[in-house]
């Protein structure tokens, strides 16, 4: 479990609270890692990731 007050124990506490924990996979990887291993399909991605102009422009190329 994350730590308390990170953004990601924020988040899985909110899809827990809101009864949805078995739709969401939040996996805590970099995006070309989930790139390479991401076998399901997608129906909403939400990538939470380094804001540097490098990191977001591979974001989005991937």
């Amino acid at each position: 479990m994350p730590s308390e007050g990170t953004t990601e124990f924020v988040f899985r506490q909110n899809i827990k609270d809101a009864g949805i924990e078995d739709w969401i996979v939040p996996p805590v990887i970099t995006s070309t890692d989930a790139l390479i291993s991401w076998q399901d399909p997608i129906r909403l991605l939400f990538i939470d990731a380094n804001h540097t102009y490098e990191a977001v422009r591979e974001d989005f190329l991937n």
